[in-house]
């Protein structure tokens, strides 16, 4: 090919590579619109919802607590301390899925748990361990799975 064919020749296939990017383009930006549509519509149907929350009393504090699901029961403890449950909801419901009835608490002197006062009185190893028994206790349960992340890890151990 001499110089100017292949001049054009890669000037015509520039265009048509930038026509074919900006249909590809329209393409994915409308079947993506739908798709997104239609995943919000599955996560909807597929999210656990909440089954009960309330607080229990425990040693001076009232512990916040939230279920998930149906089936044997699974307490899910987060790490911290100093740091409630929130960011454990997620995993909670999806772990709820399987069959399970998921707890998640708030420990004392965090999230929506209640505490008068806080200082090593209050708050200790023996106190924590004794809210995760009076938990149980309100629920009614004879046994239960405790799953611990990090310092959760380290009470479902306790």
């Amino acid at each position: 090919m001499t110089r100017d064919r292949r001049f054009y020749f890669w000037r015509f296939h520039r265009k048509f590579l930038f026509y074919l990017l900006a249909i590809c383009l329209a393409i994915s930006l409308i079947s993506g619109n739908f798709l997104f549509a239609n995943y919000s519509q599955v996560l909807a149907q597929t999210q656990i919802k909440e089954a009960t929350s309330g607080l229990v009393d425990s040693n001076s504090a009232k512990i916040y607590y939230r279920t998930y699901g149906e089936g044997k029961p699974l307490l899910l403890i987060n790490g911290g301390p100093g740091f409630p449950s929130n960011h454990f909801v997620s995993l909670a419901q999806e772990l709820a899925k399987n069959n399970r009835q998921v707890i998640i608490f708030d420990q004392r002197g965090t999230g929506r748990s209640q505490l008068s006062k806080l200082d090593a009185n209050t708050v200790n190893m023996q106190l924590m361990i004794d809210d995760m028994e009076a938990l149980r206790n309100h629920l009614q349960l004879s046994s239960w799975t405790l799953m611990g992340h990090s310092f959760g890890g380290v009470l479902a151990m306790s």
